[in-house]
């Protein structure tokens, strides 16, 4: 989840897109059908508009003491500590990966 200039937004691999006939074909089944492969949405780099009511109370409280502070917010979800400390790892080899990871100036846990 990030929140920037008063909006919030998250880049989400579970979001169901939903399918735009601008693509082509009436539907995902009928692409993959005609495309001879599966549909793979880029969510990676597609931002889903988040509505304020469908932020977790706990994130918004997060987000809401340091607005004032600081002009873009980042809330990642950690599930697994295997994964946490694998993720860091990676981190720390190629910072690259985390978007403006340059302008950070501190990372909290």
């Amino acid at each position: 989840m990030i929140y920037s200039n008063g909006e919030y937004f998250r880049f989400d691999s579970s979001y169901q897109i939903k399918w735009n006939k601008q693509w082509g074909t009436d539907d995902q089944q009928t692409w993959e059908k005609e495309n001879d492969r599966e549909f793979i949405y880029p969510w990676q780099i597609n931002p889903v508009w988040t509505n304020d009511n469908d932020i977790p109370s706990l994130v918004k409280e997060f987000f809401s003491q340091k607005k004032n502070q600081i002009r873009v917010v980042y809330a990642i979800l950690l599930n697994n500590v295997e994964e946490i400390n694998s993720a860091l790892n990676q981190l720390k080899q190629q910072p690259h990966m985390l978007l403006f990871l340059r302008n950070m100036c501190r990372v909290t846990f």
